[in-house]
C-alpha cells in the first residue's frame, strides 16, 4: 500500500475533507491532494510527518508501506529531526525514572516532532479507550500514545496514572469535577472510576501513533 493511500484512507476514516485537514496542519489542500493521487513521486517529509501526526500514524508504519523505498526513506527520516522515543509496559511506565536511567534495551517509536528525553511510549491494551465512530478522539487497542512526563496535566487532559498501592498504569481521560477526581474510559461500556486513594499523574499524552496495516 502506498503512503498516499494510508494517508487517504486515514482521512476518510475521519470523516474529514482536504480543507478541514489543511486548516488543522498547515498542509496545503493541494499538496495533501497530490500526495493521496500519488501525483508526487517524492512527497517532502515535512508534509507527510505534520499528516502522519495529525492521523496518528507512525512514521516507521508509513514509510515503509513502500515496500520499494521503504528502507531509505525511513533512514532518510530517521537522519531528519524524528526523536526515537521507548515503548515501556504499564509496569515500566510505573517507574518510569527507573527505567529510562538504565541500561535496559527498548523498542523504539520515532515522533517528528521535539519531546523531552523523559518522554515515553505506551501500546493501548483493551478496549476502554476506544471511543463511538465518529469521536474526535479514540484509542483502539494496538495503538501506541506518546507520554510527557513533565507536562503539567490539566482537567479532560489524557494522562497516564498509577494508583499508589499498585505496579501497574492506567491509561484515562482526566476529569476533575466538584472538588473530586475522576478517570473515565472513552468506551461508554466502562465505567467512570472516582479516585478516592492516592494516585501518580505519571504523564500527559501528548499525541498517538496507530498501526498501519501492508
Amino acid at each position: 500500500m502506498e503512503i498516499g493511500k494510508v494517508l487517504r484512507e486515514a482521512r476518510k476514516k475521519k470523516g474529514l475533507t482536504l480543507r478541514t485537514v489543511a486548516e488543522e496542519t498547515g498542509v496545503k489542500v493541494t499538496t495533501q491532494s497530490n500526495i493521496e493521487l500519488g501525483e508526487v513521486a517524492d512527497p517532502g517529509f515535512n508534509s507527510v510527518s505534520k499528516l502522519a501526526h495529525f492521523y496518528g500514524i507512525s512514521l516507521d508504519k508509513l514509510y515503509q508501506v513502500g515496500l520499494e523505498q521503504g528502507s531509505e526513506k525511513l533512514a532518510a527520516a530517521r537522519m531528519q529531526d524524528v526523536f526515537p522515543i521507548p515503548v515501556l509496559s504499564s509496569v515500566q511506565a510505573g517507574r518510569w525514572t527507573e527505567y529510562l536511567s538504565s541500561e535496559e534495551d527498548f523498542d523504539v517509536v520515532f515522533s517528528p516532532y521535539p519531546c523531552p528525553k523523559s518522554c515515553f511510549a505506551l501500546n493501548v491494551v483493551g478496549d476502554s479507550m476506544t471511543a463511538p465512530s465518529g469521536s474526535r478522539y479514540s484509542f483502539p487497542d494496538g495503538s501506541r500514545v506518546i507520554v510527557n512526563p513533565e507536562r503539567e496535566p490539566h482537567n479532560k487532559d489524557f494522562v497516564v496514572v498509577r494508583l499508589i498501592d499498585s505496579d501497574e498504569c492506567t491509561f484515562k481521560k482526566l476529569v476533575l469535577d466538584s472538588g473530586q477526581t475522576y478517570l473515565a474510559p472513552l468506551n461508554p461500556q466502562y465505567p467512570m472510576i472516582k479516585v478516592d486513594r492516592e494516585m501518580q499523574i505519571v504523564g500527559v499524552v501528548v499525541t498517538q501513533f496507530q498501526s498501519v496495516e501492508q
